[in-house]
């Protein structure tokens, strides 16, 4: 099968000392030095504001009041996908850059609980669109029948080894054009700043352009 470019979907965990820092990057209310194309940030955008307009610190609060919340600073309360876009989606346009987030945001969304996203900001001036999918893995305490936040119990293997397959399966379910995320291989994770430099993307275009998953 011939592949048409790269596709990145990963996630980062983070404790109540981190948050911060990583709100203020999504929002742009703190500086990014490292910019590609700080002309672009204008055209950034939120997908959430509609299912969660409160500003991202006061709803993060509110909804750690709201449940079970463990009093240790490794506790992790917040959780983010940072999706890719396709390669393949490059220069198609800026409607359908949009469309692919808004329907990947509708799967995470689905996913995790509207209830629980923090945030949801596409980011256009960096060196490739992506979005920053933040949200509090909440599950149900079955013992104690309440919510409480537990990272581990929502980021587990078998929902590592199935997320992509299902995303595959929701994109080609509604997009109406093909949009190719899952090939079966899977590489290791790799960090923001890894994401951020435009080596890792050049090395896959590189590898026969074959889609891989970190």
């Amino acid at each position: 099968m011939e592949e048409r470019g790269v596709r990145v979907a990963h996630k980062q965990k983070y404790t109540r000392g981190a948050v911060g820092h990583m709100l203020g990057h999504y929002d742009r209310s703190k500086a990014v030095p490292e910019l590609k194309a700080s002309v672009n940030t204008v055209l950034n955008y939120n997908l959430a504001y509609n299912d969660q307009p409160k500003n991202q610190l006061d709803f993060l609060h509110q909804r750690l009041s709201e449940i079970k919340v463990h009093n240790r600073k490794d506790v992790n309360v917040m959780v983010d996908w940072v999706v890719t876009i396709p390669q393949s989606l490059n220069d198609k346009g800026l409607e359908n850059e949009r469309r692919f987030f808004e329907e990947a945001y509708k799967f995470l969304n689905n996913r995790y609980g509207k209830e629980n996203v923090i945030s949801a900001y596409v980011h256009m001036d960096e060196t490739t669109p992506h979005m920053h999918f933040a949200f509090i893995p909440v599950v149900l305490d079955k013992k104690k029948n309440i919510e409480k936040v537990c990272a581990k119990e929502v980021i587990t293997t078998k929902e590592l080894k199935t997320f992509h397959k299902d995303y595959q399966k929701f994109l080609d379910n509604n997009l109406s054009y093909e949009c190719l995320v899952h090939s079966g291989i899977t590489k290791e994770n790799k960090t923001i700043k890894e994401l951020k430099d435009n080596t890792i993307r050049n090395y896959f275009i590189s590898q026969k352009n074959i889609f891989y998953h970190l």
